[in-house]
C-alpha cells in the first residue's frame, strides 16, 4: 500500500504532534496543570504507539511511510519527555541523568548507524527494541504521573521506584540492542 493517509499513518503523526506538546505544556501552562496535561498527552500518545501498529496490520494499511515514521516518532517522543523531565529540578539527579543518557545515546547512535548502513543491510526491529520501547514508555509515563501534585507521599513511591526500575531496565535493553545491532551490521562497517 501507498498511501500516506491511512489510519495507522493518521495516528503516528498525531504521536509526533502529542509528543511536541508534553514539553511546551510546561513552557505555557502552570505547574499543576502542566504536569496533568503533559501527562495525559504523553498517555494518549503512549497508546497510539500501540494502536497504530495494531491497526495496520489489522486493516492491511502497513506503508513503508509508516514503517519509517513509527520508529521516528518514538524517538521523538522519547527524547522529548526525557528532555522535559531532565529539565525539571526534582530529576537533576544521577540515577535519572545516567539512565536517560545511556537511552539518549542509544537512540542517536543506531540512527546513525540505520543511516550509513541504508541501501547496504537492514536492521528490522528486534523483539529486544520492540520490548525496550515498550519498557520506556511505561517508565516514562510513571515518572511523569509521580510529579502530579497532591500525590499522597505513599503513592509517589508506588509511581516513582517502579518508573525509575524501568528506566533502568530501559537502559539496560538500550546497551543490549545497541550491542545486536553492531554485531548485526560489522561485516558492512
Amino acid at each position: 500500500m501507498n498511501t500516506i493517509w491511512t489510519i495507522p499513518n493518521i495516528l503516528t503523526m498525531f504521536r509526533v504532534l502529542v509528543a511536541l506538546c508534553v514539553p511546551t505544556c510546561f513552557l505555557v501552562l502552570p505547574p499543576t496543570t502542566a504536569t496533568i496535561t503533559a501527562f495525559v498527552l504523553y498517555t494518549l500518545a503512549a497508546l497510539t504507539d500501540f494502536l497504530d501498529g495494531w491497526l495496520a496490520r489489522e486493516l492491511n494499511q502497513i506503508t513503508q511511510f509508516g514503517q519509517m515514521l513509527d520508529p521516528i516518532a518514538d524517538k521523538i517522543m522519547v527524547v522529548l519527555t526525557l528532555f522535559t523531565l531532565a529539565s525539571l529540578q526534582e530529576w537533576h539527579r544521577w540515577y535519572f541523568i545516567i539512565p536517560a543518557v545511556i537511552i539518549l545515546g542509544r537512540e542517536i547512535f543506531i540512527s546513525g548507524l540505520r543511516e550509513f548502513l541504508a541501501g547496504k543491510v537492514s536492521l528490522p526491529v528486534s523483539w529486544a527494541a520492540k520490548l525496550k520501547t515498550t519498557v520506556q514508555l511505561f517508565a516514562l509515563g510513571l515518572l511523569l504521573a509521580s510529579m502530579i501534585d497532591n500525590i499522597p507521599t505513599n503513592m509517589l513511591s508506588v509511581l516513582e521506584i517502579p518508573g525509575m526500575f524501568l528506566l533502568w531496565l530501559s537502559a539496560a535493553l538500550s546497551l543490549q540492542t545497541a550491542y545486536e545491532y553492531t554485531r548485526k551490521s560489522m561485516d558492512y562497517l
